[in-house]
């Protein structure tokens, strides 16, 4: 199902470098899982914005964003009344009916955004999730404290200026063994996800980035060639499983 709707701004301020987080209110009944993004129709631009859910409730829903152009610079200036179209319920999000009691969450960048709500999924389900994240600079991190208080195994890595000593996120992966984890999840920079399913010792997920226009399968335009097939990422994915992935 999915929702195309007029949503209230709520509050829009900065949570980081050059990142924003707006707070939306209106009808969120499409969103089912997280990892889902939604379609935002910016005012004076043709194409909308797909823009990952960072968190959802009964009446509201968050979107993390960061500028990058014309159209998020658009939304960065807008004002708590305003009205945006937004299209909700797009995307395939992280299967939490995974036989998995002990998951271990991965993000890079604006990649933590989405996981933000699947931490909250998890927790309401009683999970043991370990939560790995990364940064560029302490000036680029989010929701630092809103993962911290869901669980308490919570690392923050700042990944640059990258130079001999600075860890990554990989290099704490390694450390786990078997019986820290036994499902990840995982969403950020594309060399990171392949290195992360490169190292992981289970099976698992990974959130793709690419560029949409449609949002809904039609266009082709996020068509990627996995190993069962031709997918298109805001249909099929963003989220795919871990071996069905071509690297």
């Amino acid at each position: 199902m999915k929702i195309r709707d007029n949503y209230v701004i709520k509050q829009n301020q900065r949570i980081a470098k050059d990142v924003y987080e707006m707070i939306l209110v209106g009808d969120t009944s499409a969103i089912q899982s997280p990892g889902e993004f939604v379609n935002v129709y910016v005012p004076g631009k043709f194409l909308p914005r797909p823009i990952s859910v960072a968190y959802s409730d009964e009446e509201s829903l968050c979107l993390a964003y960061k500028v990058v152009g014309e159209g998020t610079e658009i939304m960065s200036q807008m004002v708590p009344g305003e009205v945006l179209t937004v299209l909700t319920g797009l995307g395939n999000g992280f299967d939490l009916d995974v036989p998995s009691e002990k998951p271990v969450l991965i993000g890079g960048g604006m990649g933590v955004a989405p996981l933000y709500k699947l931490a909250v999924e998890l927790k309401k389900r009683k999970k043991e999730a370990t939560i790995i994240t990364g940064f560029r600079s302490e000036e680029d991190i989010i929701y630092y404290e809103q993962l911290n208080q869901l669980f308490p195994n919570f690392v923050t890595l700042e990944q640059a200026p990258l130079k001999k000593g600075v860890r990554l996120v990989t290099d704490i992966l390694k450390d786990l063994s078997e019986s820290d984890y036994d499902y990840f999840y995982a969403c950020g920079p594309k060399p990171m996800l392949k290195a992360v399913c490169d190292i992981a010792l289970t099976d698992g997920e990974v959130s793709l980035e690419s560029r949409m226009a449609c949002g809904v399968g039609q266009c082709k335009c996020c068509s990627i060639e996995t190993n069962d097939g031709m997918k298109t990422l805001c249909k099929d994915g963003p989220v795919l499983k871990k071996n069905m992935v071509r690297w």
